[in-house]
């Protein structure tokens, strides 16, 4: 042989080295199962987090009517679609009237929360060519 020496190991199993019951080094967690726990725990965290605040969007188009008494709000947005929104502070669209362009901010319960007095501009329609 070149200079190798081959040594014989008993072999022994995990219950052998492991007698008093604790876990054998191949069962105890590594540096990088503590990483990927602890991101995940992050992970969680962050998520639920997330998931406790309120999402919002914007919606753009024209106010066609407002009814006080069912606190509801129809827009109809630039596909000619209408949108029906609440609006539990009708105090937001005093100063806007049926016809006028609005935009505003609804939350994840489709309640209308704030308008933007300066609107998004719209985009021109598509021109065929």
């Amino acid at each position: 042989m070149d200079g190798h020496v081959i040594t014989r190991q008993p072999v022994t199993d995990c219950t052998t080295r492991c007698a008093s019951g604790g876990l054998c080094d191949r069962d105890k967690p590594g540096p990088m199962t503590w990483l990927v726990l602890s991101l995940l725990s992050l992970s969680m965290f962050l998520s639920t987090d997330v998931r406790g605040t309120t999402t919002e969007e914007i919606v753009s188009g024209v106010l066609e009517s407002v009814n006080l008494e069912s606190h509801t709000v129809q827009i109809r947005n630039s596909l000619d679609q209408p949108i029906f929104l609440k609006i539990m502070k009708p105090h937001l669209l005093e100063n806007v009237t049926p016809g006028e362009h609005v935009t505003v901010v609804v939350n994840e319960h489709h309640e209308i929360i704030k308008l933007i007095e300066t609107p998004i501009p719209e985009l021109p329609p598509p021109t065929s060519q």
